[in-house]
């Protein structure tokens, strides 16, 4: 624990050490969360049925990227471990998390794969389908679009988790901008193939009038190219920077290796799964409503996330500034530290609010053509925005609790936050005011969270010390759950 005081993260000012740890990941992150926003604006020339289908989608495609980033997560934390008490076996368990992470998603794929039909009937696409009025003709089948690009998703999820594997030993080695250069680069190489589609520079069937084919074919497969090749040159860079052969095989312990990724990455797909499980919910709720409520609520989902763009880049910044100084046993580092990142949240997302309450109307009129959908992407605009600081508080919240050691109270808070606090008050405004009142109630559970994330860490670090948890972080099973209270060097450095 000595060493550790020589670390560079106990020794820089507060702000600084947030901005140098932040910065770098913002380009990558702001790519990550745009791209969503501009593949909607591609199928939005398709119309409100392909936009309703793109929704349907999104709980699936969420869950896709939240199993990707919880195996990172189990990885970074063994690779931790493992820099810290035996830096012999590195390469060999760099190839051993690699590959196990990839054969549970190849086997996840293939059971969801499988599942499509089924799962889509019960986020509620059959009531989608029904029009507002019998008088209007045919109801619109949406499973088809969507079956078909789930699918397709699906077998490409296995490069989308490799992408994900290899950014997380990238940050765990302390190479934060080869993981945001790698970052970058995949997000934009998705931005320009988009735009090639979008401007017609690639021949893409987007038109739904023709009858020809499926519209969400064309971004399903421009996924499905730009993850394959980015995985490539993904396990390319990692195999030169560390030297790694196929040699490397025969000294992986199987079964160990499970054993450590298992520790973590249960507890990390839990919190991740939230997200997608509270989406899933919602468009369930939505899915009665009509499939223009869907569609409105599929576009506003994604200028959440790109308006939540500072709190994504805190909770892959904070982390391991908060458990460095935690297990240091330097408390008021921790204070400062947390203090300091909720005000720069409460500042930027009342920033982002102000913006989006006045492009309102600018901005649902570029989403969308349908008056409908652009009504419920004004209103939501109007409404929701500024309670955007209760979701930022409580990613960053179950961010670092998970770097102090707890993450049964992170798994605790999310769940709260997410499930019993947010769908039963978006279904009660549901109930009482229709499609509005959903949003008003997402607004009302997310103001409450501010107080629920901030009372929470304020009383759990007035109550517990990190010799707490010390007969957690004993020993060999210290290692596998926490590997910065190790440090023998700095290991993690601003950039090597």
């Amino acid at each position: 624990m000595e060493k550790c005081k020589q670390h560079w993260m106990l020794n820089t000012g507060v702000k600084h050490l947030i901005l140098a740890m932040t910065l770098p990941l913002l380009p990558a992150i702001f790519l990550l969360v745009s791209f969503d926003l501009f593949e909607t604006c591609l199928v939005s020339k398709s119309g409100t049925q392909a936009l309703a289908a793109l929704a349907f989608s999104a709980p699936l495609t969420i869950t896709l990227a939240a199993v990707a980033i919880a195996g990172s997560i189990a990885t970074n934390n063994w690779i931790c471990k493992t820099v810290s008490s035996d830096k012999s076996a590195l390469k060999h368990n760099i190839l051993a998390a690699l590959l196990v992470n990839s054969a549970l998603v190849l086997l996840l794929s293939t059971v969801f794969y499988l599942l499509t039909p089924w799962i889509f009937q019960l986020l509620g696409i059959d009531y989608a389908a029904i029009p507002a009025s019998f008088h209007q003709g045919a109801r619109p089948d949406l499973a088809p679009w969507v079956n078909e690009y789930a699918r397709l998703r699906f077998i490409g999820w296995i490069f989308l988790a490799i992408i994900w594997q290899v950014n997380g030993i990238f940050r765990s080695l302390g190479y934060i901008h080869q993981a945001s250069w790698l970052l970058s680069g995949w997000m934009l190489s998705k931005m320009l193939m988009a735009a090639a589609i979008f401007f017609d520079l690639i021949p893409a069937n987007l038109a739904v009038s023709t009858g020809q084919g499926n519209p969400l074919l064309a971004v399903a497969q421009l996924h499905l190219l730009s993850d394959a090749l980015f995985a490539l040159i993904s396990v390319f860079t990692l195999v030169h920077r560390f030297g790694l052969t196929r040699y490397g095989l025969k000294a992986i312990a199987w079964l160990h290796t499970i054993k450590q990724l298992s520790a973590i990455g249960f507890g990390a797909l839990f919190q991740q799964g939230l997200t997608p499980l509270s989406i899933g919910l919602l468009t369930l709720i939505i899915a009665g409503l009509g499939a223009d409520k869907v569609a409105a609520f599929g576009i506003v989902i994604r200028i959440e996330a790109l308006a939540l763009l500072i709190p994504v880049a805190f909770t892959a910044s904070l982390p391991g500034l908060i458990a460095t100084n935690w297990w240091a046993g330097e408390i008021k580092r921790v204070k400062a530290l947390i203090s300091n990142s909720f005000i720069m949240l409460l500042l930027t997302q009342f920033v982002v609010a102000l913006m989006l309450f006045f492009g309102q109307d600018n901005i649902s009129g570029w989403l969308s053509q349908d008056i409908a959908v652009q009504d419920g992407i004004a209103f939501y605009l109007t409404w929701v925005p500024l309670s955007f600081i209760g979701s930022a508080c409580v990613m960053v919240a179950m961010s670092c609790f998970n770097a102090m050691g707890c993450k049964s109270t992170a798994a605790i808070l999310g769940f709260n936050a997410k499930i019993l606090i947010l769908l039963p008050l978006a279904l009660l405004g549901s109930l009482l005011f229709d499609f509005h009142g959903l949003f008003i109630g997402i607004s009302i559970a997310n103001i409450l969270m501010v107080f629920i994330a901030w009372l929470a860490m304020i009383n759990f670090i007035d109550k517990h010390q990190p010799s707490d948890f010390s007969g957690e972080l004993t020993a060999e099973h210290n290692k596998d759950i926490y590997p910065q209270t190790n440090f023998n060097n700095p290991t993690i450095k601003p950039e090597s």
